[in-house]
């Protein structure tokens, strides 16, 4: 019983990004012996709160730094609500995987700066498709397995990738490749692009696989829900405010702007996520600049309504084109200078793209970046209705485990920081802050929440409202 016990706040800790000392499981393990279970469950939740909220360093906790948390729990009843609210930036992002024995996953103990080849990362890519696969759905064959067969009826689960010549395709998995003709090909629903892993059906004989069928790859039902079970901790009024291209040199933008910190200033919200670009156009000379005096004015407009947003969390998460200027991904944080004029601010985060939102059970990960037309231009396969390419691009990188199952030389992400775009564990609400038009994606056994909040100054200055405690989100705007 005691080592049942010893586990599970083991591994409690270790979901969250802690890991206790020896010292420190014994003395808490035999703390917890004697605690009904609702007063367990209660009490771990406020130490963990109570350690994001202090941001103690994770790597080992100390008797005494878990002695002093413990005690700060049971006096004042853990941390408040607000100050539980943490961004993870791609340079703090753990590592996780899942322990398929309990269905759980915890920290890995790789060493993220070890430089990785694209094929391990595709290989990565393939692993987190395969752990969570329904393999009653369908029976697959490797590539290997086909090379001693002829005229055989086949499933693979492979790679799209280009052939030598533009106009041939390969599939590929661990085992090798083989030619496909795609020329009867019927595609289920679903997005279809170079670089993704899908279900391809169909005649394999003498080295080509002539394809009937090309499906995504069908997962567990329960994947998503068997991950997390945690208990609801927001109030019925908690929101998060979603708006993406904040171009702060456009007066139209700043008046929509001052108008909704104006609007909200009577009820403010819990969190305002302002996503980049925030100029309009890039100027090859003194963008840097124009971004300063872009802040300066935000900065302006965030004073007058301080004493109303006092207890809000505002984070800023900066787009591609941003400074500093990378041709590849993750984008670190915007540049120093540009805090000068929020200085005294507590509550504003600077973010990386992507980064990581966590407070009070939840976690939402937000992408900048405009993946949908990345995705539509690299297919091979777009849905003809246009009023479905939302749904089906979520369906996509849900299926994929993967927020840009795109070729390395089409969206370039730094290889061995790739794991900041799997989708394992899976966030409560996943933000694709993209120019494509704003979409809202519900939550189905085979997904999470997807939103798109859209461009703020090219949809009519919209934005999009997130109720955690409900997970439901509404689009609002603002008519200047």
């Amino acid at each position: 019983m005691q080592n049942e016990l010893r586990n599970r706040i083991k591994q409690c800790f270790q979901l969250n990004n802690f890991i206790l000392r020896k010292d420190s499981l014994d003395y808490l393990t035999d703390y917890f012996q004697n605690l009904d279970e609702n007063r367990k469950r209660d009490l771990l939740d406020r130490i963990i709160d109570t350690l994001r909220s202090q941001q103690i360093d994770a790597t080992l906790l100390d008797l005494n730094t878990l002695k002093r948390v413990i005690s700060e729990s049971t006096r004042y009843g853990g941390a408040k609500r607000d100050t539980a609210f943490k961004v993870t930036n791609s340079n703090e992002w753990p590592k996780m995987k899942l322990d398929t024995s309990t269905g759980k996953f915890l920290t890995s103990d790789e060493n993220k700066r070890i430089v990785k080849k694209p094929f391990e990362c595709l290989k990565e890519r393939l692993n987190l498709i395969l752990d969570a696969l329904d393999t009653k759905v369908v029976a697959l064959s490797t590539v290997e397995s086909l090379f001693p067969r002829n005229h055989a009826l086949v499933t693979v689960l492979g790679m799209l990738c280009r052939g030598e010549s533009s106009e041939t395709y390969l599939i590929e998995d661990l085992t090798g490749h083989l030619q496909l003709d795609l020329s009867k090909a019927e595609f289920e629903n679903g997005i279809v692009c170079e670089g993704g892993f899908y279900f391809f059906t169909g005649i394999y004989d003498t080295g080509l696989l002539t394809v009937q069928r090309v499906s995504l790859p069908k997962i567990v039902p329960d994947y998503f829900y068997r991950i997390r079970n945690l208990p609801p901790k927001w109030e019925i009024n908690d929101r998060i405010i979603f708006l993406s291209d904040v171009w702060l040199d456009d007066p139209k933008v700043t008046r929509a702007v001052y108008h909704l910190l104006s609007g909200f200033s009577t009820c403010p919200p819990h969190t305002f996520v302002l996503c980049g670009h925030f100029l309009s156009t890039y100027v090859a000379s003194g963008y840097t600049e124009k971004t300063i005096t872009a802040f300066r004015h935000l900065g302006n407009i965030f004073a007058e309504f301080a004493t109303y947003y006092v207890n809000t969390q505002f984070v800023f998460v900066p787009g591609p084109d941003d400074p500093p200027l990378l041709t590849v991904f993750p984008k670190p944080q915007l540049m120093p200078n540009f805090k000068a004029y929020f200085k005294d601010a507590k509550n504003l985060h600077w973010a990386s793209n992507p980064c990581m939102i966590t407070c009070n059970n939840q976690t939402l990960v937000v992408y900048r970046d405009d993946l949908v037309e990345k995705a539509c231009r690299n297919a091979i396969h777009v849905p003809k209705n246009a009023n479905d390419i939302s749904k089906h691009f979520c369906d996509l990188i849900w299926s994929q485990r993967h927020v840009s199952p795109l070729p390395f030389h089409v969206n370039p992400i730094i290889s061995h920081l790739d794991y900041l775009y799997h989708l394992c564990p899976t966030p409560d609400l996943l933000v694709i802050a993209d120019k494509y038009i704003p979409f809202i994606v519900e939550e189905s056994p085979t997904r999470r929440l997807t939103i798109n909040p859209g461009s703020f100054p090219r949809t009519n200055f919209e934005f999009q409202v997130y109720y955690p405690s409900l997970k439901k989100v509404e689009a609002s705007s603002i008519d200047l």
